[in-house]
C-alpha cells in the first residue's frame, strides 16, 4: 500500500501558488501537474484565494505560518483591531494594558466576558495574529504643532508635488445627500446635522475623487441603508459602486474595500497615485496597497486644504438636484408618480458627477493651495448653473403650488449631514455586528419600488420614439447618434 507524503504549504506559498496560477493559462489539472501537487489541494487553495490574499498582504508576521489559527472570539479581534486603527489615526500611544483593557470592554458590550480573558498570552496570540509591533504602531509620530496648514503645504504637499505628476494626484471626499428631497422639504431639513443615523432612510452618503488637473474622476461610492433595496430587482450592474450599512454611513469596512477596489484599478494601469483625504475616524490605515500612498490633511483644516470643499461637491450637488427637478417636472406634466427610488438617485449621482466640469476641479485644487500642481485657469463661479436651479425651481413651484423655496437653501441642505461618527467601543461593535448581518434590513415597501421593471419590448419602444425625437433636436451632432446605436444595439442582442 503506497503512502502519499502531505506537504503543508505556508501562507507566502499558498499566495504565490495563486498567483501564478491567475497569470497561468492552463487548466487546474494541468497546473495541479506541474506544481506536483493533488488535483484537490490545488482545488482547495484557489476556493480561498481572496481569503489568502487578504491573510498575506494583510500582516507580513503570517507568511511563514503554515497554519492560520484564527481567534475563538473573532468579534473581539475585530473590533479591537478597528479600534486600534482609528486610534492610532488620532496619534494616540496604545500600551499592552490599554489593549487588554479595551479588549474585555469589548467583550463586556458583547456578552462574553464571564468566558472570554484578555491576559498576557492572549495579547501575545493577538498581536501574532494582525502584526501589531507596538515599536511600529504605538511610537510617537509628528507633534500637533506639526499639522498646522502653512506646515502641511511645505513638508506633506512639497513631497507630494516632488514625487507625483498632477494627473496622479487625487483628493477624496464625503458628502451626505438628501437623495428624496424636494423643493417643497428644504425647511424641515435646513442644517440638520442627522448625526444618529434618523433619516437614513432618506440619504445616502457619497464619496467623490478627482485628480488635480481635472482628467479623471473616480467612480463614485455610494453608501445606502439597503443591501438589496426592493428597487435593486432584477438589476445586475451599477454605473457606481454601491455599499451599504444601517446607517447609511463610511465605515472603516468599506473605506478599506474602496480603496482596494481603486488600488487594483491603478496597478492595471501600472500607475502610482496619491490619495489626499481627510482624517474622518473611518479612513483608518489601509494595509495591502500596491499603487496608492495615503496623504492625510491637517486636522480641523478641510474647510481651507480640501479641494472638494472649495466647490467640487457643491457643483455634485446642483447639477444632482437640477436633474432630480427635471424629472420631477417631467413626472408632474406627464401624472406620473413622483417619488424617487434609490436606483433613480444612482443615475442621478452619475450623471451629476459626469457633468462637473474640469474647469471647475483644477480652479478648487488650486483654491486649496495646489497651485504649484495645477494650471492657473479663469474662475468658474457656477453662475450658469445657479440660474439654470433658479429657473427651474420656479417652475417647479408653478407646478405643485409649493412655498418659494431659495435656491442657496436647496443647494446646501445636506451640507451639515454626517458621513462617520467618532466611533466608541459601542459604535464599533454594532458596525461589525451590522456587516456580518448579510441579509440586512428589510426596506419598509412602497408603491415606487413594486413597479414592474421594464421588458425588453418597453426599451425597444422607448428607443423607436428616441429615434424619432434625435433628429429633432438643433446642434444633434455625430456623438448623440453613434451613442444611441451602441444603446440600441445592446438592447437588441439582450435575450
Amino acid at each position: 500500500m503506497s503512502t502519499r507524503k502531505l506537504t503543508t504549504l505556508t501562507l507566502k506559498e499558498k499566495y504565490e501558488l495563486v498567483c501564478e496560477y491567475e497569470c497561468n493559462k492552463t487548466s487546474q489539472a494541468e497546473f495541479a501537474k506541474q506544481k506536483n501537487l493533488p488535483r484537490t489541494t490545488l482545488g482547495g487553495i484557489l476556493k480561498k484565494k481572496e481569503e489568502i490574499k487578504k491573510l498575506f498582504l494583510g500582516s507580513s508576521s503570517r507568511v511563514s505560518r503554515k497554519r492560520q489559527r484564527k481567534s475563538l472570539y473573532k468579534d473581539v479581534d475585530d473590533a479591537l483591531v478597528r479600534w486600534l486603527k482609528q486610534t492610532r489615526s488620532s496619534n494616540l500611544p496604545i500600551s499592552g494594558p490599554i489593549l487588554k483593557q479595551k479588549a474585555m470592554e469589548i467583550a463586556w458590550v458583547l456578552g462574553v466576558e464571564t468566558n472570554f480573558s484578555a491576559g498576557d498570552g492572549w495579547l501575545e496570540r493577538f498581536k501574532g495574529r494582525h502584526g501589531v509591533t507596538f515599536k511600529k504602531l504605538c511610537g510617537e509620530k509628528e507633534s500637533v504643532g506639526m499639522t498646522s496648514v502653512e506646515t502641511w503645504k511645505e513638508t506633506v504637499l512639497q513631497e507630494i508635488v516632488k514625487s507625483y505628476k498632477p494627473e496622479n494626484v487625487f483628493n477624496l471626499d464625503e458628502t451626505g445627500l438628501f437623495y428624496k428631497l424636494l423643493p417643497e422639504k428644504t425647511a424641515m431639513f435646513k442644517n440638520d446635522s442627522c448625526h444618529d443615523g434618523s433619516k437614513s432612510e432618506l440619504r445616502v452618503t457619497i464619496l467623490l475623487g478627482a485628480n488635480s488637473d481635472g482628467s479623471e474622476k473616480l467612480k463614485p461610492l455610494v453608501i445606502g441603508k439597503y443591501r438589496q433595496p426592493r428597487c435593486f430587482n432584477g438589476v445586475k450592474n451599477f454605473p457606481v459602486i454601491y455599499k451599504a450599512n444601517s446607517k447609511s454611513w463610511m465605515t472603516s469596512k468599506i473605506w478599506e474595500e474602496i480603496l482596494h477596489i481603486y488600488d487594483s484599478q491603478f496597478v492595471k494601469q501600472k500607475r502610482s497615485v496619491a490619495f489626499v483625504v481627510d482624517n474622518c475616524p473611518a479612513h483608518g490605515e489601509v494595509e495591502g496597497l500596491q499603487a496608492i500612498s495615503v496623504f492625510s490633511l491637517p486636522p480641523n483644516a478641510t474647510s481651507v486644504v480640501q479641494p472638494l470643499n472649495q466647490g467640487i461637491i457643491h457643483s455634485f450637488k446642483r447639477h444632482y438636484r437640477k436633474k432630480l427637478i427635471l424629472d420631477l417636472i417631467h413626472a408632474v406634466e406627464s401624472g406620473k408618480s413622483t417619488d424617487i427610488s434609490l436606483l433613480d438617485a444612482i443615475h442621478y449621482v452619475n450623471v451629476a458627477w459626469e457633468n462637473v466640469t474640469c474647469l471647475t476641479i483644477t480652479n478648487c485644487f488650486k483654491l486649496a493651495g495646489f497651485r504649484s500642481i495645477v494650471a492657473v485657469k479663469d474662475e468658474d463661479n457656477g453662475e450658469e448653473q445657479n440660474v439654470q436651479l433658479d429657473e427651474l425651481l420656479r417652475r417647479c413651484h408653478d407646478l405643485r403650488e409649493t412655498g418659494c423655496v431659495d435656491k442657496t437653501d436647496y443647494s446646501t441642505v445636506d451640507d451639515c449631514v454626517e458621513v462617520c461618527y467618532s466611533a466608541s467601543v459601542v459604535d464599533i461593535v454594532a458596525e461589525i455586528q451590522d456587516e456580518n448581518n448579510e441579509s440586512g434590513e428589510e426596506e419598509i415597501e412602497t408603491l415606487e419600488e413594486l413597479t414592474p421593471k421594464p421588458t425588453k419590448t418597453d426599451a425597444l419602444e422607448a428607443l423607436r420614439i428616441l429615434r424619432r425625437y434625435l433628429p429633432t433636436i438643433e446642434n444633434c451632432d455625430d456623438d448623440v447618434f453613434n451613442a444611441f446605436m451602441i444603446v440600441e444595439k445592446k438592447v437588441e442582442t439582450v435575450k
